[in-house]
């Protein structure tokens, strides 16, 4: 399902919701949709896997406890597949250890249910906050050390053999 009110301009960003309680995405979506985002979602991890490797998203929300495919299982292969992709977090599993293991493989942020609504919407601003547009790329977004290269706005190290992609931990932690 994409919710898109009245054709809008594709400068708004694109967030995939991937959760399997129907209520819980219901309630996503709409609110992400009246915050004025463009907003598809599925309702299992391997719809949304499929999704988020086909589509180009701003931001991935993502449960981890689902069916048919969990969603630590869909942040491993979009890390892999797509390792520039942001990926916010959102589930009932709230102890550390769970949290530090997503954070640590590349998921952007890591949000408990029951969640507030109004910090889900400032989380989801302040993931899309640091976005990166091809024209808007920058020459002081590039980073030299030796034969370091960090191009901050393209997310990539090169050290002369060829670009790395990083992940939006990995830029935050380069001091930007």
């Amino acid at each position: 399902m994409t919710i898109d009110e009245g054709g809008a301009p594709p400068s708004r960003p694109r967030i995939l919701v991937v959760d399997d309680e129907p209520h819980i995405r219901g309630l996503i979506t709409r609110a992400l949709a009246a915050a004025g985002y463009l907003i598809e979602d599925a309702s299992d991890g391997l719809a949304g896997l499929e999704k988020a490797l086909t589509s180009d998203y701003q931001l991935v929300i993502l449960d981890l406890v689902m069916p048919v495919t969990d969603g630590r299982q869909v942040l491993s292969r979009l890390r892999k597949e797509r390792p520039e992709q942001p990926i916010l977090i959102l589930s009932c599993l709230s102890d550390v250890t769970t949290k530090v293991g997503c954070l640590d493989s590349g998921a952007q942020d890591y949000l408990t249910k029951p969640f507030s609504l109004d910090e889900l919407l400032a989380r989801v601003r302040v993931q899309l906050r640091g976005e990166h547009h091809g024209s808007e790329h920058q020459a002081d977004d590039v980073l030299r050390a030796g034969h370091l290269v960090l191009d901050l706005g393209r997310m990539q190290a090169d050290t002369g053999i060829g670009p790395v992609p990083l992940t939006r931990l990995e830029v935050r932690c380069s001091g930007n």
